[in-house]
């Protein structure tokens, strides 16, 4: 039973959550949220909503999914305040962006698990969670942004060039042709008006 125990991932899950914790004990989370956002600038929701879930990638991905919500927390809410956007907004670009532990083979406890026994490599993991973040970033900063052919158009696009041979996306009235005309693979409509 010993040897199938890594002890990797013990020591991942073990030692990032109190680095979060010493990291807002000691200010440090408090000093990046001023940083990121300065007092007094008016910086747009897309811009506050970005770069909370880009940082929490980041620190998903060379630490901890949970460490980097326990670090990225009082920033979010930090600029929440300081920009007037939604405070359950920032947490959820913060929570969405921890969840694209994709990259690295190290990030994610489940990523090291599979690793051996899969026969992956490093080149692997960064191939396919570098098209998986992306994804995950449209749906996350783009959610509130209107459902329209240029959305679509974008999002019809960025799975294409990520390898899809097929694209799923919805009917939109106005300048649907626009949406067919930028994805070079065949686009299944899911919706539509109803007959």
């Amino acid at each position: 039973a010993r040897k199938s125990i890594d002890l990797r991932i013990l020591f991942l899950i073990i030692g990032t959550v109190p680095l979060g914790d010493a990291l807002f004990q000691t200010g440090v989370a408090g000093r990046l949220a001023a940083t990121l956002f300065p007092a007094g600038s008016d910086l747009g929701e897309f811009y506050v909503l970005g770069v909370l879930f880009v940082v929490s990638a980041i620190l998903s991905t060379t630490s901890n999914n949970a460490a980097a919500v326990v670090i990225l927390a009082p920033v979010a809410y930090a600029a929440a305040v300081s920009s007037g956007v939604d405070v359950g907004k920032t947490f959820l670009a913060v929570a969405y962006g921890a969840s694209c532990a994709f990259i690295l083979p190290f990030a994610h406890q489940c990523n090291l698990m599979v690793m051996g026994p899969g026969g992956y490599r490093t080149r692997d993991f960064a191939r396919v969670g570098i098209g998986l973040s992306i994804v995950m970033a449209v749906t996350a900063v783009g959610k509130d942004m209107v459902r329209d052919a240029r959305y679509f158009q974008l999002a019809c696009r960025i799975c294409a060039e990520l390898g899809a041979h097929l694209v799923k996306t919805y009917y939109v009235a106005e300048d649907f042709e626009q949406v067919t005309a930028s994805c070079p693979v065949p686009i299944v409509m899911a919706g539509g008006k109803k007959i």
